[in-house]
């Protein structure tokens, strides 16, 4: 059975000898029995030779297997997976460690810090002896150094890791490798893992990415709405959207440079003379067509550009009755 505590109190004692007393105790066996010190500092030495031995093979931590452990997303799969976990490559290797000579022992974790803007990077660990036991701890962030004791029914134990990435949206876009150094007893491993952030800019609907989707906001001011038109028109006021089978418009980015969206705004149905054009659409106050939101910096999570609330119609009184269909595109791109 496998054991684990949070808290290791470790004491260690070595023997002192007075300078005086050691001397005058050689002194004293040189002078009465002069082969018999001979024999007793070998016995000495060879006993001294092997407790090194020992205590080396029962602090040895060792690699079963290592190398570079990768993650690198393409910017589909980055997209899909936030708020989710992603594993590495398939190419990566197996992390392996093996314990000897120890039952119970320090094991520590210490991974290099992590920077700004880096993926969360977790971990699991997986200790098993010969005689089939076995324990597991809970994924683990390292985000900082963690040890803990553990207890073995076998002096040999292998130590299994699993890897695996967070992705908040909290990221920026970057190539980042954390080194982690293992240590049990002070015996230290150590190899890196490597995550690659594609550089990812997107918009979304209602928490639905956008690819080919088709949202649609009304202006309806026929019947009951037909005061409100001709209120318009003699105040110089754009009309607000009626009705909107949409919420909000939102934008991301991890490029540090930040985005640019870009409104196009076309006509679609035919439009005679005197009646509405694209330029009559707005956007917070600015005409639609051509409209540019801009940030120069990532924005760590999806964050709201454009709600139903932001447009409105610039009306006259020169329209034609008739149903108008504007057709509005949005081009989102990482700043250079």
């Amino acid at each position: 059975m496998f054991s684990v505590r949070s808290r290791l109190t470790s004491t260690s004692s070595r023997p002192r000898y007075g300078r005086y007393g050691a001397v005058s105790r050689i002194a004293s066996i040189s002078q009465h029995k002069p082969l018999e010190i001979r024999t007793v500092c070998i016995c000495l030495a060879f006993l001294c030779f092997l407790c090194s031995l020992s205590l080396a093979d029962a602090q040895r931590l060792r690699f079963r297997s290592s190398g570079l452990v990768t993650f690198a997303p393409t910017t589909d799969v980055y997209l899909t997976e936030l708020g989710d976990v992603i594993e590495p490559d398939p190419s990566s290797p197996n992390i392996r460690m093996r314990v000897d000579n120890a039952r119970q022992y320090l094991f520590q974790i210490d991974p290099t810090a992590r920077p700004s803007g880096a993926p969360e990077l977790q971990a699991r660990y997986i200790f098993s002896s010969r005689n089939g036991g076995s324990a597991s701890t809970n994924w683990i962030s390292l985000d900082r150094p963690l040890q803990g004791t553990v207890t073995s029914p076998d002096r040999r134990t292998e130590i299994e890791v699993a890897y695996r990435v967070r992705l908040t949206g909290q990221e920026v876009a970057g190539d980042y490798t954390t080194s982690i150094t293992y240590r049990a007893n002070n015996s230290p491993v150590q190899h890196d893992v490597r995550v690659v952030v594609p550089e990812a800019t997107a918009l979304r609907i209602d928490s639905s990415l956008v690819t080919a989707q088709t949202a649609t906001i009304n202006f309806d001011y026929g019947g009951d709405q037909l005061r409100a038109y001709l209120q318009a028109i003699e105040t110089l006021t754009p009309l607000p959207a009626t009705d909107s089978d949409i919420r909000t418009l939102e934008v991301f980015t991890n490029n540090p440079g930040g985005y640019t969206v870009t409104v196009g705004v076309t006509l679609d149905t035919p439009s005679p003379s005197g009646s509405l054009l694209a330029e009559h659409l707005f956007i917070a106050g600015q005409p639609a067509q051509g409209r540019r939101f801009t940030n120069a910096s990532p924005t760590y999570g999806f964050q709201p550009l454009i709600s139903p609330n932001d447009f409105s119609l610039l009306v006259d009184g020169s329209e034609e009755p008739g149903d108008y269909l504007f057709h509005l595109t949005y081009d989102a791109q990482a700043n250079p």
